[in-house]
């Protein structure tokens, strides 16, 4: 059909297809990347399946339907209540590595979910965006984690999810959800007796699904079994509480050189857990209601991260997961170099998979200092009474240095200068160094010069983007 004596071709299906699936790519990089990331931990996991911890669940829910001893002497590695057994026994039919598999894509599946969720919570002018990026930020710290199918992942999952039902004041759903958060995980009792006592009209709702969660495992054939297997827990969890990982506060006191008593670190972490309450209480005092339940919530998983003396590398994904929510609700506004810390916050709680040479010099000390400062964080967002829910845009001056532009390269020069520290401190190239002669020398000399100054000319265009300026000039300029 011709309009106006011109005919418009018709696009060819597969080229349609092609922009179809560029436009898609482009509009949701960071999930395409974020599944990416996910199929290749899944190989990872089928090809070595000993990394992941799925085996013990199965062995547990196995021995528990079959009257065994789950909890054999106190010491062993299942510090769950009797109901994660109800919730993981469709699974133990299956084959151990299909098993694996689903609940590993089970888990992530929860946590995208809840992040999309929390994303139009924050930021409801660009949901999509904003979870896509969380979930690429979330990267580095959740790798481990979904690597061994940690429940530590499905908690937090849950646990935004009911945090995310009580913003919107669903009070019922998003108790029952504290509750099953609790089934997956007894640490997830912390954030649940949090929101207990800050949102009382939820509390009852709160109570009926923790008796639900001690009473559902006495269906078992055998209730004088399920009693004791209560009691071997309880022992399990004490014992479990007694071995450290070395990535609590007590693995920052020790690499500064404290190694306070265990009665010592009991009475900090009982204190730390008066100030979360307090620290709590005062958000919803001084904060609207949606950002003070999301500070509840950062308040409870800092602590959990901060003072469980069982905290490893795979159980920092929803504090990596809160920072990124946090930057994106704080990008459109001043300080602008605040976004740029906390994404950097985010980044730094993976460094287990960054490799070696970062990893064995941090380890022990960088992660506890980073939630340190998300307390900080934290604090400031209470004390300055500000909100994570949907920030007004304020446009900056042209001209003036961009914090959010000085910030990012700061961070970003950070892993090479101290790349280059370690391997000018390597003792094989100050023997190469030291067998130089003066031509050498001279050749060197003349390549820095030359180095240095391309650098200065490359740097151009990035000093004016610093100051706010476009990289390239416009007719106004």
């Amino acid at each position: 059909m011709t309009v106006g004596g011109s005919a418009r071709p018709r696009p060819r299906a597969g080229a349609a297809g092609g922009r179809c699936v560029t436009g898609w790519l482009r509009r949701n990089w960071g999930l395409a990347l974020w599944i990416l990331f996910n199929a290749a931990i899944a190989v990872l996991a089928f090809a070595t399946p000993m990394r992941a911890i799925t085996h013990t669940h199965l062995n547990a829910t196995l021995d528990w339907w079959a009257s065994r001893p789950v909890h054999t002497d106190g010491t062993g590695g299942f510090p769950h209540l009797p109901s994660a057994n109800l919730l993981f026994g469709p699974l133990a039919l299956l084959p151990p590595e299909l098993a694996d598999q689903i609940w590993r894509l089970l888990s992530v599946a929860v946590l995208t979910w809840a992040v999309y969720r929390a994303a139009g919570l924050v930021r409801p002018d660009a949901p999509g965006r904003v979870a896509h990026g969380v979930l690429v930020l979330t990267i580095p710290a959740a790798a481990l984690g979904i690597l061994r199918g940690q429940w530590d992942v499905m908690m937090f999952a849950v646990l935004l999810h009911a945090t995310v039902d009580l913003a919107w004041n669903r009070r019922a759903r998003g108790a029952l959800l504290l509750a099953l958060a609790v089934a997956v995980q007894p640490l997830a009792l912390v954030p649940a007796l949090l929101f207990g006592a800050l949102r009382p009209r939820a509390a009852p709702w709160l109570l009926a699904g923790l008796a639900a969660v001690v009473a559902a495992p006495f269906l078992h054939p055998d209730p004088a079994y399920v009693a004791g297997q209560y009691a071997a827990m309880a022992d399990t969890l004490r014992a479990a509480a007694d071995r450290s990982r070395g990535l609590d506060l007590g693995a920052l006191l020790a690499h500064l050189g404290i190694t306070p008593a265990y009665a010592t670190m009991a009475g900090v972490r009982v204190a730390a857990a008066l100030c979360t309450l307090g620290t709590a209480y005062l958000a919803y005092r001084r904060l609207e209601s949606r950002t003070a339940t999301l500070v509840t919530l950062m308040l409870a998983i800092a602590f959990l991260t901060l003072f469980d003396p069982h905290t490893d590398e795979g159980a920092f994904t929803g504090v990596a997961a809160l920072a990124a929510l946090a930057l994106f609700a704080e990008h459109r506004r001043r300080p602008a170099a605040l976004p740029v810390l906390l994404g950097g916050l985010a980044l730094g709680l993976g460094t287990h998979v960054y490799g070696a040479w970062i990893d064995r010099p941090t380890h022990g000390w960088l992660k506890p200092t980073l939630i340190l400062l998300l307390y900080v964080y934290i604090a400031a967002v209470v004390a300055r009474r500000r909100t994570l829910v949907d920030p007004d845009p304020e446009p900056a001056r042209r001209g003036d240095w961009r914090p959010d532009r000085v910030a990012f390269v700061l961070c970003a020069a950070v892993l090479p200068l101290y790349a280059g520290a370690r391997l000018l401190a390597q003792a094989p190239l100050r023997r190469w160094l030291s067998a130089f002669e003066v031509v050498d020398y001279l050749i060197l000399v003349v390549g820095l010069n030359l180095i240095g100054v391309a650098v200065v000319v490359a740097t151009g265009p990035l000093w004016n983007w610093m100051r706010g300026r476009p990289l390239r000039p416009t007719e106004e300029d």
